[in-house]
């Protein structure tokens, strides 16, 4: 059940994920298994705050609010034990485009985090080295990947995969891009297009980026080993934020 014992020993369905070598020092990512914690839901809910519960209720399906409620459980108590104090004295609040951040007088400046959920799994990160972005997808055979690449590749990026973009390769961008712009706590839909990236020589290697032709040596970007069927990215970010620039 979710509990006060370390969260991989306490929370059910929670795993800690093999991490690039370049990063193992810096960030912890843990992997949560949505379809198992939803056993346990009930002990769950106790850690969320009135806010939170009441955000619950926005959400129309079911599925969508046991996501929020168990990753936010989950979260808690993973910052709860970083920061040496109990989960329920977290709080949150939300930054620039919904981005979650600790509030003043809960560890706020202290540590970085980043959650992403899709379908099945949760991925939570945490790092006290700079501004996260982790996005996870699930590769979804019925997506119409050419029409969304137009929206997703730069133009340099359109021209490597003429005539076409397979299927990993676009999870591979989309994921990429998503947890640069988490990171840097810009809106995803306007960007993706203006950051290039070249795929790493070996599966866990960092991925090089641009943006609007200039080099980001600030961005860390890396992909995740997740489960079969599902895509995966990390993106730390260890220098002053970029502005979000106008469109």
């Amino acid at each position: 059940m979710f509990g006060t014992q370390p969260p991989s020993e306490s929370t059910p369905g929670l795993s800690r994920l093999d991490v690039p070598q370049d990063v193992s020092d810096l960030v912890q990512i843990f992997l949560l298994d949505l379809d198992i914690a939803s056993r346990h839901l009930e002990q769950a809910l106790p850690f969320l705050t009135l806010q939170e519960h009441q955000y619950l209720e926005r959400f129309r399906h079911s599925a969508d609010q046991q996501r929020f409620a168990l990753s936010r459980a989950c979260l808690k108590q993973l910052l709860g034990a970083h920061l040496d104090i109990t989960p329920e004295a977290i709080r949150l609040q939300s930054a620039s485009h919904g981005k979650p951040e600790l509030a003043p007088g809960s560890g706020a400046g202290k540590v970085h985090f980043n959650v992403s959920h899709a379908s099945r799994y949760a991925l939570l990160a945490i790092s006290e080295q700079g501004p996260l972005g982790i996005d996870i997808e699930q590769q979804d055979p019925n997506r119409p990947l050419d029409a969304l690449a137009l929206q997703l590749l730069s133009p340099g990026e359109r021209a490597r995969h003429t005539p076409s973009l397979s299927a990993p390769d676009f999870y591979r961008y989309w994921t990429a891009k998503e947890a640069i712009c988490k990171a840097l706590g810009w809106g995803i839909g306007e960007h993706l297009v203006h950051f290039s990236i070249t795929p790493a020589p070996t599966a866990s290697a960092r991925i090089h980026v641009s943006h609007l032709g200039q080099p980001l040596e600030a961005c860390g970007l890396w992909p995740l080993a997740v489960p079969a069927g599902y895509a995966a990215a990390l993106c730390l970010w260890r220098g002053p934020l970029l502005p979000a620039p106008a469109l």
